[in-house]
């Protein structure tokens, strides 16, 4: 377990976890062998990981997994506007 993570309450984490920095795991979670969790991602309420899940960087986890799943965050592209050209960066839908 690297630095700056946050374990919730009545978590169970099972053996060869690997925890990364700023992880977030919510109370009542199961953790199950030879997980691993990239920086900044975090685990709802009382899911549980599965064996063998790769959970990657900044990715959300809100349901239960299955062994052997990769999470991941889609690649960032650059938007096509140009940030001198922004009025606002919330993102509204365009329609």
């Amino acid at each position: 377990m690297w630095s700056g993570n946050h374990i919730g309450h009545h978590t169970t984490i099972k053996d060869h976890v690997m925890i990364t920095s700023h992880v977030v795991i919510c109370g009542c979670c199961t953790i199950e062998e030879h997980c691993f969790f990239g920086v900044n991602s975090a685990v709802r309420d009382e899911a549980v990981i599965a064996r063998e899940t790769l959970v990657g960087m900044g990715v959300t986890i809100v349901k239960d997994t299955k062994e052997f799943e990769v999470y991941r965050t889609p690649a960032i592209e650059p938007e096509r506007v140009r940030s001198n050209q922004l009025r606002s960066l919330s993102y509204k839908s365009k329609g």
